[in-house]
């Protein structure tokens, strides 16, 4: 898996990354994935990198369908996502028919993720957040599992993974996948490999978006060609 992806840029100190080695990686992504036509043609929504901030940030969007309804219940508290909130993307598009999820609902449920370098970590750390939830529908923690964690991710997560806290930019609630075991579980995949920076994302994307529905599009790996 390692060797099917061009690697970008190096680590200086594998499993961790620095703030400039994040930048590399993420903007090797933004790269691909204009290169392969935009991020329609891999069923997100938006793919962007965000340096305006205090730090780099990593935005991703996408619509998504409920996954099921089988849903246990994790030992967190769930954070308030009011729904006046300012989106973290723009709005959906008249025109934009591509992305539209095949739903009953008529405004489709929007899942936003926020790929953020953690400096206690030093690892990217996934905050994510549900938008246009059916009223009709489960709510908190529940909405999470409902609409976005896979059945075979159900029974480790439910119980430390994914945890409610605050963004750490825009201080918003919001949902995130707890980065203590990452480094851990990068050493276990990648062994004695030496492996760039863009490498390392898609790695990482695969160990912990998998988990919350934010899928590694595998036309992405296909083209190894580009840089």
């Amino acid at each position: 898996m390692v060797q099917a992806i061009a690697p970008a840029g190096s680590l200086s100190n594998f499993p961790f990354m620095t703030s400039p080695e994040f930048c590399d990686a993420a903007e090797a992504l933004c790269r691909r994935v204009h290169a392969v036509g935009g991020p329609h043609k891999l069923d997100w929504w938006s793919v962007r990198l965000q340096q305006e901030s205090s730090r780099p940030i990593l935005k991703i969007s996408k619509n998504i369908a409920s996954l099921g309804s089988s849903i246990p219940r994790g030992n967190h508290l769930p954070p308030d996502t009011p729904e006046q909130d300012e989106p973290l993307e723009d709005r959906l598009k008249d025109d934009d028919t591509e992305a539209l999820v095949r739903t009953s609902n008529p405004d489709p449920l929007r899942v936003e993720y926020d790929i953020i370098l953690s400096p206690t970590y030093r690892v990217p750390v996934l905050y994510f957040l549900l938008r246009n939830i059916p009223s009709e529908g489960p709510t908190g923690i529940d909405a999470v599992y409902q609409y976005l964690v896979p059945h075979h991710y159900r029974s480790p997560l439910g119980s430390v993974g994914i945890m409610g806290g605050y963004h750490p930019e825009s201080g918003i609630p919001v949902y995130f996948v707890h980065p203590c075991d990452t480094a851990n579980a990068m050493r276990g995949i990648v062994g004695q490999e030496t492996i760039g920076t863009e490498t390392y994302l898609f790695i990482w994307l695969g160990l912990v978006g998998n988990c919350v529905n934010l899928h590694l599009p595998s036309r992405l790996l296909a083209d190894s060609d580009m840089g």
